[in-house]
C-alpha cells in the first residue's frame, strides 16, 4: 500500500487531470452550444472553421503553400464576402476567436503533423 505521502500525490495528479478534463468538456459544450445557436447559419460556421484551420495549419506549416481556393469555394457555398469578416463586419468578431482558437489549438501538432493534415486535408497550392 502506497504512503500517506505517495496517496496525496496520486489524490493531487487526479485532481489536476479532473480539473483538466472538466475543461475540456466544458470546451466541447460551448462549441455545441455554439454550433447549434441558429443566429450564424451553419454554412458560415462552416466556412469559419475551414478557413480557422487553413490559416493555423499554414502558420504551424511553413513548407505548405495552402490552396487559397479552398477558403474562397467555402465563402461562396456560405455567402460570405469579405465585408462580412472584416473588422466591422457582421461575422468579424466571431471568426476572430475562431482563428484566435485554432491557431491555440494547433499548438499541440508537431509542425511534420501539421503539414501532413494540411496537404492531405486542404490540398497545395499548384505552381510557384
Amino acid at each position: 500500500m502506497p504512503s500517506g505521502k505517495v496517496l496525496d500525490e496520486m489524490r493531487r495528479a487526479s485532481g489536476a487531470l479532473a480539473a483538466v478534463e472538466d475543461a475540456e468538456a466544458a470546451r466541447s459544450v460551448e462549441f455545441a452550444k455554439w454550433w447549434l445557436d441558429p443566429a450564424i447559419p451553419t454554412k458560415v460556421k462552416t466556412f469559419m472553421t475551414i478557413t480557422a484551420r487553413v490559416q493555423a495549419l499554414a502558420d504551424r506549416c511553413p513548407t505548405w503553400r495552402p490552396n487559397y481556393a479552398v477558403i474562397t469555394n467555402a465563402a461562396a457555398f456560405a455567402g460570405v464576402s469579405v465585408q462580412d469578416i472584416k473588422p466591422g463586419g457582421k461575422y468579424f468578431d466571431t471568426f476572430a476567436d475562431m482563428l484566435v482558437g485554432m491557431k491555440k489549438g494547433s499548438e499541440t501538432e508537431s509542425r511534420e503533423e501539421a503539414c501532413t493534415t494540411a496537404k492531405k486535408n486542404y490540398g497545395e497550392a499548384s505552381g510557384r
